[in-house]
């Protein structure tokens, strides 16, 4: 009697074991791995670009920035342009600002506020080199995370020739 509930008990173990094998290593696998980032392009960058006339190392160059939803093409960013039915504000969203000209970097981050409005500004250094100063504006805000899958909404501007700097 002893013998056979030992078998018993040894059979329900490994039974049971093997039921949730597949599922508990699925989720791990699936939690350890982050199977897939997704990218929608919901914003819309409108940025007032700085004065034309040149700006000195020392200077303030202001780039106030209105984020808002949804973007002007598709959101799967294969450049469709996509009618747009309704505008609205994208409140707290990451607003961050690059600008580079030689092997200077300046970067300014903020959040936009409930109107989708952020101030962003780059101060020059004084080592600033003489010349025009590329800049990108990119959003990014998380919208959705799990365990397989993370989803952002993002949107970008590239200004080429953002503004020039003279000694």
């Amino acid at each position: 009697m002893r013998r056979l509930t030992g078998i018993l008990a040894s059979f329900a173990l490994v039974a049971g074991v093997l039921a949730m094998a597949p599922t508990a290593h699925a989720k791990v696998a699936c939690a350890s791995a982050n199977l897939e980032f997704v990218y929608l392009t919901t914003f819309d960058l409108e940025v007032k670009m700085p004065k034309t006339t040149p700006y000195s190392p020392g200077d303030k160059v202001p780039f106030p920035t209105l984020v808002t939803r949804p973007a002007k093409e598709d959101p799967l960013g294969q450049g469709i342009s996509t009618p747009r039915p309704y505008v609205e504000p994208a409140p707290e969203v990451p607003v961050v600002i690059v600008a580079f000209a030689d092997d200077v970097l300046l970067i300014d981050y903020k959040l936009t506020d409930a109107n989708g409005k952020v101030n962003l500004a780059l101060k020059l250094p004084k080592y600033m080199p003489e010349g025009p100063v590329s800049a990108r504006i990119y959003a990014q805000k998380l919208l959705a995370d799990s365990n397989c899958i993370t989803v952002y909404e993002v949107g970008e501007l590239t200004l080429g020739h953002a503004f020039h700097v003279d000694r």
